[in-house]
């Protein structure tokens, strides 16, 4: 079977209205809408750097051919970002 599951990580939006967090949730909807367009399945989920195991035990049971990683917000700071790619 051919993996079709393509995995977004962005911000914790948590109802937020700043402007750069509107705007990760943006990106993650028109990404989102442009790969169910061409047939691929998405799951979404904001990164936390408190719970990094959980999110890597999912991620192996997920098994996505691709992930996006959109984070550029990690616990209100931006500097925090890399954190991200550093735990995965």
């Amino acid at each position: 079977m051919i993996r079709r599951t393509i995995l977004i990580l962005h911000d914790a939006f948590d109802g937020e209205t700043r402007e750069d967090l509107v705007d990760n949730r943006l990106e993650v909807e028109a990404l989102t809408g442009s790969l169910k367009q061409l047939g691929f399945q998405v799951s979404s989920r904001p990164f936390d750097p408190h719970q990094v195991q959980e999110l890597l035990d999912w991620i192996r049971q997920l098994d996505p051919v691709l992930v996006f990683n959109l984070v550029e917000v990690v616990e209100g700071s931006g500097a925090k970002a890399h954190l991200t790619c550093e735990c995965l």
